[in-house]
């Protein structure tokens, strides 16, 4: 079975730490987040992420989300690996499902998608193409 799954989600919770202590150069947080999910994923997630923030606002982070909730009709969790680069036009991210991550009816998932998010708007869109 395979299929793209289209949604949006929104951040429930959000938390970060600044860590390494440079007083010059780009700043480094671990970021972590809460998120609902609606559309073709259905459920919630948590991510952990390291940050890269330089003096001009523009960051890059990388990470991983596990998902938990429903997809193609079925129930269970999975991890994607997360890589995202942002600044004040917005963030885009890829993600890509970690091999044998998926759990319960998701076992043996596999797949890549992206998101998307403008400054202003609340929820964030994205797109999951996967194969069970």
């Amino acid at each position: 079975m395979q299929g793209t799954a289209r949604g949006t989600y929104r951040t429930t919770g959000w938390r970060q730490q600044e860590y390494g202590g440079a007083d010059a150069g780009p700043k480094l947080t671990l970021a972590e987040k809460d998120l609902a999910l609606e559309g073709g994923l259905e459920g919630s997630a948590v991510g952990r992420s390291s940050l890269v923030t330089w003096g001009t606002g523009s960051s890059a982070a990388i990470g991983h989300v596990r998902f938990t909730g429903r997809i193609g009709g079925r129930s269970g969790s999975f991890v994607v690996e997360e890589s995202v680069k942002g600044g004040a036009g917005g963030a885009t991210a890829t993600w890509r499902i970690v091999p044998e991550s998926g759990s319960g009816e998701l076992g043996g998932i596999a797949g890549e998608g992206n998101w998307e998010w403008k400054p202003g708007v609340e929820q964030v869109s994205y797109s999951l193409s996967y194969r069970l």
